[in-house]
């Protein structure tokens, strides 16, 4: 059951998915709550970076679930939602999938 949800994201109690789209152009994407808080170096999440390399990602919709999913996850794992990492991260996949896809 989604806590919440967007057109490509749901936010569950087991994690964040992708919602596969009927006609294939969205993959199944699950990402472990426990693994949300990761980081790629200081100041960055993992996911949003690595997900930015992605054709498919509509990164608006990405973040907007990704940060539902880190609020309701925070402090079930060893790693806190920090909104500047989360504001560094929005900006850098932006730029990662700008350069990338345009």
């Amino acid at each position: 059951m989604a806590l919440s949800k967007n057109s490509q994201w749901e936010v569950t109690e087991w994690g964040l998915e992708a919602i596969p789209a009927k006609d294939r152009t969205t993959p199944v994407y699950p990402i472990p709550a426990g693994r949300l808080g990761e980081l790629r170096e200081p100041g960055f999440y993992e996911w949003p970076l690595q997900v930015a390399e992605k054709s498919w990602v509509n990164v608006p919709l990405f973040m907007a679930a990704f940060e539902a999913a880190l609020l309701h996850h925070s402090g079930k794992y060893e790693w806190t939602f920090d909104p500047d990492t989360l504001k560094n991260s929005a900006t850098e996949a932006a730029k990662i999938h700008r350069r990338d896809f345009k």
